[in-house]
């Protein structure tokens, strides 16, 4: 076996050999990680075997496609050691970027796609924004859309600094500062049985006899119970799709206040005996564990705390 170059000291092509390895592990392939990487298949594996030789181990089992790709037992232990060596650098980064209040460098948030819609009703971030625009002209912003249940993994990932998100389960790894709450109520749309049903003879059991429009991630114990009650159940992993199962007439589905009220007159949706099918849900400000110490991250959530208070 070659004797490991990383015994010494990290150079410039190490590093970027180490990035090229944890974009291809975090992407579940190296066809995956051309997009991501903006390298082609070809010169990632290259890199690779490169990265291999330099270490003396084998890191990755190679196949064609996705979902045969793996890391070997040490590749697991380089992608974790370096995880932690990366998000280091990037915490120093920011440090070193804060000494004599010249702060530089980047802020990525990630933020749920529909955010604009719940912004407008629950909480504006734009004048949180401006704000530590004023106190870090400097900092690069980024900002990340992706799906809710995608918006976690940005940050555990590294790819974002922090996040705002509906909170329905809460992942090692990352903490949760409560923000606000919002609602979510029972609907159905105008084709649907229940449209013209007469509201006293609207009941729980008679609700209970139709297709649920459900979330296809994980919710918390208390919206499970009530997503239970019913028996056949579609999926969705956002809200646009559990709307078009509604507008379908053949399901009834949960969608947050502000999400509905925008929606119900265009699409003439009926709310479903709302004191017994609802349920309330934590909107929080998600960061790495061990996030503290960066002074840009810290500089946005005093801004953000200033403007929830």
């Amino acid at each position: 076996m070659n004797t490991s170059t990383l015994r010494g000291k990290l150079s410039d092509i190490d590093l970027r050999l180490l990035r090229i390895f944890i974009g291809v592990a975090q992407s579940g392939g190296f066809a995956a990680a051309e997009i991501e990487l903006n390298i082609n298949r070809s010169t990632i594996s290259i890199h690779i075997s490169n990265l291999e030789a330099r270490l003396g181990m084998r890191l990755c089992r190679r196949s064609r496609g996705r979902s045969d790709f793996s890391l070997t037992s040490q590749g697991e232990q380089v992608y974790h050691a370096t995880k932690d060596m990366l998000d280091y650098l990037d915490g120093y980064r920011n440090q070193i970027n804060a000494i004599e209040s010249q702060l530089t460098g980047r802020l990525r948030i990630a933020l749920p796609d529909d955010w604009l819609e719940m912004s407008e009703a629950c909480f504006d971030l734009a004048p949180v924004i401006a704000r530590f625009r004023e106190v870090a002209p400097r900092v690069d912003l980024q900002i990340v859309t992706r799906a809710p249940n995608e918006v976690d993994f940005e940050i555990l990932n590294g790819k974002a600094d922090l996040g705002i998100n509906t909170v329905h389960i809460k992942r090692t790894g990352l903490e949760y500062k409560p923000i606000f709450e919002h609602q979510s109520f029972l609907y159905c749309g105008p084709t649907h049985p229940l449209f013209e049903y007469p509201e006293e003879s609207i009941t729980e059991e008679v609700i209970t006899r139709y297709d649920l429009a459900a979330s296809s991630y994980k919710v918390q114990p208390s919206t499970y119970d009530l997503i239970s009650m019913f028996g056949n159940q579609a999926e969705a992993d956002h809200m646009e799709g559990c709307l078009l199962l509604i507008l379908s007439g053949k399901y009834l589905g949960f969608l947050p206040d502000y999400y509905a009220e925008a929606k119900a007159a265009k699409y003439q949706l009926r709310r479903l005996l709302p004191y017994r099918f609802n349920y309330s849900a934590e909107n929080s400000l998600i960061i790495k564990n061990g996030t503290q110490a960066n002074a840009v991250v810290n500089i946005f959530i005093n801004e953000l705390t200033s403007a929830v208070s």
